[in-house]
């Protein structure tokens, strides 16, 4: 029987402290698994460290995958040309150089920018579909429409449509009571708003949550008060 966790974890930016706090708070091991639902970069001050501890983890022995966010797929595009660079720059791309010591995303060492390109859309369980933002219900196949997995803020699923699975989304920051009541329902939330701690009311929280057990850990942010 395997008795490994597996934890998925909400919308970082770049809060790595707060991450960090959270895996302590969990006690990860090399027989966990861990899976992010993307958007682990801009916005907050540590990107390049966020990354760092994935590449840690995974030196450990623990398996982790992440999914590809929207604000990794504009990382992404800023490679092609100068206004998605500048577009890039308006959502929080100018922390995320800045924590890699860089002008200009093309300075991006290899490793890095090889990690961003190798996420994919979704992850697929038994149980469980993990995608950034969600799915579009009006089509056969919600797995088709990758913008929709990036950026939608439809609330909506279709199990049917999905085997029978359960959606697991971030992108979108919720209160912790939505999150907590969303727990047991068709699609659960994780974005707790961790980057926009003490900028909101109700915000700066990072979630995990354990798909075996359905236990929900929660990490206020730390990250600005520790800089």
């Amino acid at each position: 029987m395997n008795n490994s966790r597996r934890f998925v974890i909400g919308d970082v930016h770049g809060c790595t402290l707060t991450l960090q706090r959270l895996l302590a708070t969990l006690k990860v091991t090399d027989k966990d698994q861990i899976f992010f639902l993307g958007d682990l970069i801009d916005r907050g001050p540590r990107s390049k460290q966020t990354i760092d501890s994935i590449f840690a983890l995974r030196e450990k022995g623990v398996q982790v995958r992440s999914i590809l966010g929207n604000h990794e797929k504009m990382l992404l595009e800023a490679t092609r040309n100068n206004s998605a660079h500048q577009a890039w720059m308006l959502n929080g791309g100018h922390k995320t150089l800045k924590s890699f010591g860089i002008k200009h995303i093309l300075d991006l060492d290899k490793k890095y920018s090889e990690f961003f390109r190798s996420l994919s859309y979704f992850i697929q369980t038994d149980d469980f579909l993990l995608t950034h933002a969600g799915i579009n219900n009006l089509i056969d196949n919600p797995l088709h429409d990758s913008s929709a997995m990036l950026w939608t803020r439809n609330n909506e699923v279709d199990r049917k449509k999905i085997g029978g699975r359960r959606l697991i989304s971030g992108h979108t920051p919720h209160l912790l009571p939505e999150i907590r009541a969303s727990i047991h329902s068709d699609k659960i939330w994780l974005d707790g708003g961790c980057v926009y701690y003490k900028k909101y009311p109700g915000s700066g929280h990072l979630c995990a949550f354990e798909m075996n057990s359905s236990e929900l850990t929660v990490q206020v942010n730390v990250d600005y008060d520790l800089i």
